[in-house]
């Protein structure tokens, strides 16, 4: 399970880091891990298809990883909804 970066892919995320799988679902809103592209797309392209800026972008990078960091104990599943 290596860093998250901008060209990481979405599956790669719900796969390798529940954790910031977790928190871009209930904080943020962003469901992509369900969708067709999760595969294709880098967390990057589905950010900005989302509006967010470059800055944003590299500020949730960095909370993301601060969170895998983070030994906080047993992840909650992520249910399959679609949005």
């Amino acid at each position: 399970m290596g860093k998250i970066t901008r060209t990481t892919k979405i599956a790669a995320i719900l796969k390798d880091h529940p954790k910031a799988a977790q928190c871009l679902a209930e904080k943020y809103h962003f469901y992509c891990f369900y969708c067709f592209a999760a595969s294709l797309e880098t967390l990057e392209q589905g950010l900005a298809s989302h509006g967010m800026s470059k800055k944003e972008i590299d500020q949730l990078i960095d909370k993301l990883n601060q969170l895998n960091r983070q030994n906080t104990g047993p992840q909650k599943k992520l249910g399959k909804k679609h949005y």
